[in-house]
């Protein structure tokens, strides 16, 4: 199921992910408090059955500026002027979590995504203020393959959470490119068996078509607490590629999306 979610901001920051998350979890928290535990169980991470994407229409201004990440710590960085309104894309293979987050956020209305600090160092906080929601329709798949573009960047790491350098010069490496679809069959296979109860039913084939390499800053509360940095760099992929598997596996993976952190707002998928 995917919904587009329509909302009213005056500015956003670069470092936005983290704060989408904090949204979704206080609107599932407003509408089915124990489906919201659920999903996210205190001290223990479990697989989302959904991926979301920001959307921006071009012609926004951008600013540096600065705001608050997380309690103390503040950052002069990147932040969207957008002209009109910003879309969050979600996709989940659950309608529950549609339902509740929907009704969620006709309950919040307005949520506090971002502090800013003035010029003479006082708090200014921004607002983001639900519109509408639209149900889109998802796109059929009916073989065993499928050509994907990304609407969010696609996560991918190896065994010691490296990144996977797909791209060498600017070109595909046939050996990096064996690498990254192990991983991703590594990756899709336990995330599938976390929502559905078993894993992949045939292996997954990645082959590029037109991708670049995107260098991604991401903020997670985890990660400062762990290594005092502010936020963690990721090295992601966007672009348009075919997969090819088992229909059923296109199906879910074009549903709960590809790779690592789909939960956080990466590995959306729109099927071309």
């Amino acid at each position: 199921m995917r919904v587009r979610f329509d909302f009213k901001i005056r500015r956003l920051p670069i470092l936005y992910r983290h704060r989408i998350m904090s949204l979704i979890k206080e609107a599932l928290s407003l509408s089915n408090t124990p489906y919201k535990f659920l999903l996210y169980p205190e001290d223990l991470k479990r697989t989302k059955p959904f991926t979301f994407s920001v959307y921006i229409l071009p012609g926004f201004e951008t600013k540096q500026e600065r705001f608050i990440l997380d309690q103390d710590i503040s950052l002069q960085e990147t932040v969207f002027y957008p002209k009109r309104e910003i879309s969050l894309f979600v996709s989940s293979s659950e309608p529950e979590f549609i339902v509740n987050l929907y009704n969620g956020l006709l309950k919040l209305r307005e949520f506090k995504l971002a502090e800013f600090l003035s010029q003479f160092g006082e708090e200014e906080p921004e607002y983001i203020h639900f519109v509408r929601a639209i149900v889109l329709n998802e796109k059929s798949i009916t073989t065993d393959e499928a050509v994907f573009v990304t609407m969010s960047s696609l996560s991918l790491e190896d065994e010691n959470d490296e990144p996977i350098d797909l791209l060498k010069d600017g070109q595909i490496d046939e050996n990096s490119l064996k690498r990254f679809n192990y991983h991703l069959n590594v990756v899709q296979d336990k995330r599938f068996k976390d929502l559905r109860g078993y894993g992949l039913k045939k292996p997954l084939e990645l082959v590029p078509k037109r991708m670049t390499k995107k260098v991604v800053k991401h903020a997670l509360k985890g990660f400062r607490d762990q290594t005092g940095k502010p936020y963690m760099f990721l090295t992601t992929y966007q672009g348009e590629f075919k997969l090819k598997g088992d229909v059923e596996d296109l199906k879910l993976t074009y549903q709960v999306g590809l790779g690592l952190r789909t939960g956080q707002g990466f590995g959306m998928l729109e099927v071309v």
